[in-house]
């Protein structure tokens, strides 16, 4: 299956901060890095903010100021080059996400881009179908799976959300089904997971290991 990937500003400007983190349920303080890109579109200047985390997946802030005050403010909390949300201004998400766009062009030509590959995945096959489990431990939000459901012999894969990393699944990403089967399999492959070390489940959260 496709790996996905995470877009990052690479680290030019370092601040030190401390923010709050959490892998699985549990929360603790550590350092993050943040590096900043500032650019021009539509004849506005707007900035990049990129925070990284060593163990989680961080998020990038994009914004726009005038005399010291924020106007326009969007999160992209995988940091996978798409605007999940607004957060402050008067701006359409699609409007947001063409000038994040320009911002991640400019990035690129300057050579402050790059691109991590998400390495928390498990798979497992069976006589049907081919599977994937891809766990998202967020710096920003909450954690969440990704239950991907491939059937053998053909092209189309089923992709499905675990909102909470609890073990149930929530709505479909990416096609559609019975999703209570598709539950029955999730618990499956997430069993199996658990039996070959590479799942865990603390506290009623599943995720999986690197």
């Amino acid at each position: 299956m496709k790996q996905l990937k995470n877009h990052i500003l690479q680290v030019l400007i370092m601040v030190m901060i401390f923010g709050l983190t959490h892998c699985a349920s549990s929360s603790h303080s550590q350092e993050e890095y943040t590096s900043i890109l500032k650019f021009y579109s539509g004849g506005n200047e707007y900035t990049i903010m990129s925070f990284l985390s060593d163990d989680a997946v961080g998020y990038n802030i994009l914004m726009r100021e005038e005399n010291d005050k924020v106007i326009i403010k969007s999160i992209d909390k995988q940091q996978d080059g798409e605007l999940d949300e607004v957060l402050e201004g008067d701006i359409s998400l699609a409007e947001a996400s063409k000038i994040y766009a320009d911002g991640l062009a400019a990035a690129k030509e300057k050579g402050m881009l790059t691109e991590r590959n998400f390495e928390r995945f498990y798979n497992f096959s069976d006589k049907t179908y081919d599977y994937e489990i891809r766990t998202y431990i967020l710096v920003q939000g909450d954690n969440y799976n990704l239950f991907a459901v491939k059937e053998k012999g053909f092209n189309n894969i089923i992709i499905i959300v675990d909102e909470k990393a609890d073990g149930s699944l929530d709505d479909f990403q990416q096609g559609s089904g019975d999703i209570i089967k598709f539950q029955a399999l999730y618990e499956e492959v997430l069993r199996q997971g658990i039996v070959s070390n590479r799942v865990v489940n603390v506290d009623k959260v599943y995720f999986v290991t690197n």
